[in-house]
């Protein structure tokens, strides 16, 4: 490219959301090769002109202050019109780069959970039948330069080590021969491709080169008469591989050439050997005739690999992965495929690894060999085989029958324990049997924090089968709002046949169209809606410093009584009716409800909760979604269209599911039970806790000490069993104990799943937030101008008390947020256990002087 060739000449790369640091590394290639990446990482300030000045200071400014607004207007066209809404009033472009980096490249913890994951899927990588070397490395190569991209190291000798070892067998060949001409840990990813191409055509045309060779010495046969030295016609004696003049490269000895030479053929032979011996070490004791059912599977001590003829068991399958398998009387057949098998019990779904599909046998075989060397323990006695896990919990009992002992999954006396839930299954559950291919996107986009690797395939879920059913969809309004509360949409639900715990017929609904975030509120009459919706246009419009311009509803009575029409005049909102019966226009409304009703009773029927929960499910619900993707805000979640951050998952649980709480020893005797049971109903709006309800005491309580069991359902017998085997050692999941000021009951009116105070736990989070920066600010302020300490040298003799920052969320009667107080206080290692251990002091005094004070003042009135 010619050096006077304008900027504008080349097209920046566009960003479009995705694979950030990629799109980073060429922009800065740009930005640097049209001379604008000075005005990107530094944020200069072009002075202004001197009095007279020359004409080289003239051109110079010119030329910083052309630089500023080009590297602005080049980072302007190189993102998507989507992204470029949000950077548009920006004014300098080391600001929209910083904007761009804060927003797409995350922390250092989020770089480091991409590279780990980079890592893993490099791992994975394994060579396909159809691909080329150079296919095959390009691949991985690429891989690890996005692992580079996020700061950690990845060196080209592990790309090497990994192509070498997972190489189809049909490279064998080529492989031994870099191990004779180089060094494997010093070959380089370029030689290698260059090498492995080289050997890998050679391979592919040797059919055709044999045959020409053919050709040729029987051509040859007639043109040389028989050689002086080996006595073979077809080749002139100083072209001999016998001559007594030649010195082999093999083994070093005089008269024969290495093509000829004696220990190429023992290492042929020995690698035949190996070969027959591996194969023969799949070995089965018995070939069945009889036909069985396809789900028995019969425990096989003879059999070294398990082994099923049914292809649907298969959830994964490797064709590539061919073997033989010589049966009892010696014949082989052959293994056309290994993978996992799914085995489906009454009780739940177990995985098996490494099992080989043979078509030609009709019974399933679970080899006890292979069991044993998985870390499975075996144990017959009685009459029984009973199967434990690697944790020593016993999955099946199988009885004997007919001197044998087959398994019968879906009996329930052999399923002793459910089999353990994938991570998969667990979130469905916990994300409120959300739609499988929405969490897959989620997971994919990278939309959420705390999310685990999903399988691309979930297992048939019946509670959603039973929660889901569909129409087909009414046409969508075009129109949509541009600004957070230019409209909501609203409705109401209900009445309920069943009345919540806390004794609601009715939930209204408040939709931002622009956001899709939904808020929710529970009534027991339709007499409170335009209560209701007062309360909550005061809150979100303090909340957001937006005021509501349009109200969306259906023609019900609740909606136009004189009341409801009162506020909306005095608030000057514009308020849209729907035509009587056509729920279609209000349709944002009514599909949230359609879907908040879908979760609730999947959520109650995995759990087997009675009705009177169905409002502690819509209101989890409705907090779920508005953590989850949704195709109107461009695949989003409304969470983070509406608070600019993305949501953290890490933390979620199975609604309904069976916990356990810790009692102190202060409140129990030595005899007394150690926790109490309870179920899982939800997530605090106002603390960083869970919902809890305890059906003993009908009461529901905020607590974090929270020990969960999401795959047991509540009920007496259960409780009582898990009880019995200490809860506090035999737990699916342990929450981290976090000291809390206690447990507390919740008001009569619920919670609004929409406000989630997430405190900060220390410095370091505060400072990503602007509201506790601000509060911070505030604090060090009153400080500052109170006066309130004095800088001395430090006594010999005494440790410094260090400080640390407190930081609440200070609400009103309603539970809206007040104001964000951050508090400057002593850290706790200096005070005194059962005398001022739990209270939190400015650094301005000592305690013991302020205690004197009070004392003296007290003793003379």
């Amino acid at each position: 490219m010619d050096s006077e060739t304008p900027y504008t000449a080349l097209a920046p790369p566009v960003f479009d959301g995705d694979n950030y640091h990629i799109w980073a590394a060429r922009m800065e290639a740009h930005l640097e090769a049209n001379d604008l990446w000075e005005a990107v990482e530094e944020d200069y300030d072009v002075p202004p002109l001197l009095t007279n000045p020359t004409m080289a200071h003239i051109k110079h400014h010119k030329e910083r202050k052309a630089r500023k607004s080009k590297a602005r207007a080049t980072l302007f066209a190189a993102v998507s019109q989507d992204i470029f809404t949000r950077i548009m009033t920006i004014k300098s472009a080391f600001q929209i780069w910083n904007f761009l980096k804060d927003e797409y490249e995350g922390d250092e913890r989020i770089k480091g959970m991409q590279a780990l994951n980079l890592v893993r899927e490099f791992e994975m990588q394994k060579m396909k039948e159809s691909e080329t070397i150079k296919e095959y490395a390009n691949k991985l190569l690429g891989i690890a330069n996005k692992v580079r991209l996020l700061g950690t190291e990845f060196s080209d000798s592990r790309i090497v080590q990994k192509i070498l070892v997972t190489v189809p067998e049909k490279f064998e060949a080529s492989i031994t021969s870099l191990e004779n001409t180089k060094d494997l840990s010093k070959i380089t990813l370029v030689e290698l491709k260059r090498k492995k191409m080289k050997n890998y055509k050679k391979n592919f045309k040797g059919s055709e080169a044999a045959t020409n060779t053919s050709k040729n010495n029987e051509k040859g046969n007639r043109e040389f008469p028989p050689c002086k030295h080996c006595g073979k016609m077809g080749h002139p004696p100083f072209k001999c591989w016998r001559r007594p003049d030649v010195k082999c490269e093999k083994c070093n000895k005089l008269g024969h050439h290495v093509r000829i030479c004696k220990s190429n053929f023992q290492q042929k032979n020995e690698a035949q050997v190996a070969g027959q011996q591996e194969e023969e070490q799949l070995f089965v004791a018995k070939c069945f005739t009889s036909s069985s059912s396809t789900e028995y599977w019969l425990v096989d001590s003879g059999c070294t690999n398990h082994m099923t003829h049914d292809q649907e068991l298969f959830r994964e399958l490797d064709r590539s992965k061919v073997s033989k398998v010589r049966i009892g009387n010696g014949v082989f057949i052959t293994a056309e495929g290994k993978g996992t098998v799914a085995i489906e019990s009454c009780k739940g779904t177990k995985l098996i690894h490494d099992v080989l599909y043979v078509p030609e046998i009709d019974q399933n075989l679970l080899s006890v060999g292979q069991l044993l060397e998985k870390g499975f323990k075996l144990n017959f006695e009685n009459k029984h085989c009973f199967i434990k896990d690697v944790n020593n919990k016993e999955i099946f009992s199988i009885k004997m029958s007919g001197r044998s002992f087959t398994l019968d999954p879906m009996e329930e006396e052999q399923a002793a324990y459910p089999a353990t839930t994938n991570s998969t299954e667990i979130w469905h559950k916990r994300l409120g049997h959300f739609h499988h291919a929405a969490m897959l996107n989620m997971q994919r986009k990278e939309l959420v924090r705390g999310l685990p690797h999903l399988d691309s395939e979930l297992p048939s879920c019946e509670a959603c089968q039973y929660g889901k059913q569909t129409r087909l969809p009414f046409k969508q309004e075009t129109w949509r709002a541009t600004e957070r509360l230019q409209l909501i949409h609203t409705d109401l639900a209900g009445p309920q046949r069943m009345v919540s715990l806390k004794e609601s017929k009715y939930y209204i609904i408040f939709i931002d169209d622009f956001s899709r975030m939904c808020w929710i509120y529970f009534l027991k009459s339709k007499s409170e809606v335009a209560g209701v919706f007062w309360r909550f246009k005061q809150w979100i419009e303090k909340q957001s410093g937006c005021m509501i311009q349009a109200l969306r509803s259906d023609n019900g009575k609740e909606y136009t009584s004189e009341q409801f029409n009162k506020y909306c005049e005095e608030a000057g909102i514009e308020h849209q009716l729907t035509t009587p019966y056509n729920p279609q226009q209000n349709g944002v409304s009514e599909r949230k409800n359609r879907t908040i009703m879908e979760m609730v009773r999947c959520m109650l029927h995995e759990k087997g909760l009675p009705k009177e929960y169905w409002a502690e499910a819509a209101n989890t619900a409705v907090f779920l979604l508005n953590r989850l993707p949704t195709k109107a805000v461009d695949g989003k979640t409304p969470f983070e269209v509406w608070y600019g951050y993305k949501p953290f998952l890490k933390n979620f649980k199975v609604f309904g599911c069976l916990y356990f709480t810790y009692v102190p020893q202060i409140k129990r005797d030595k005899l007394d039970k150690k926790a109490e049971p309870g179920v899982f109903v939800g997530y605090s709006s106002v603390s960083k806790a869970y919902r809890i309800f305890q059906p003993h005491t009908k009461k529901i309580l905020i607590s974090k000490d929270v020990h969960f069991m999401e795959n047991e359902k509540w009920s007496s017998n259960n409780v009582e069993k898990i009880l019995a085997a200490d809860p506090l050692h035999n737990q699916d999941e342990l929450v981290d104990h976090i000291p809390v000021r206690g447990t507390r009951l919740v008001s009569d009116i619920y919670q609004r799943c929409n406000v989630v105070v997430l405190e900060p736990a220390g410095y370091w989070d505060a400072q990503e937030d602007p509201k506790w920066r601000a509060a911070m600010q505030e604090e060090l302020a009153m400080i500052e101008k109170n006066q309130t300490w004095e800088l001395v040298e430090k006594p010999e003799d005494r440790k410094v008390i260090g400080v640390k920052w407190v930081f609440r969320t200070k609400l009103n009667a309603d539970c809206s947020i007040n104001k964000y107080k951050a508090r400057l206080v002593v850290k706790g290692y200096a005070q005194i256990f059962g005398v001022d251990y739990s209270d939190t002091c400015a650094p301005v005094s000592r305690l013991d002087t302020i205690r004197l004070v009070l004392a003296v003042a007290a003793k003379n009135g």
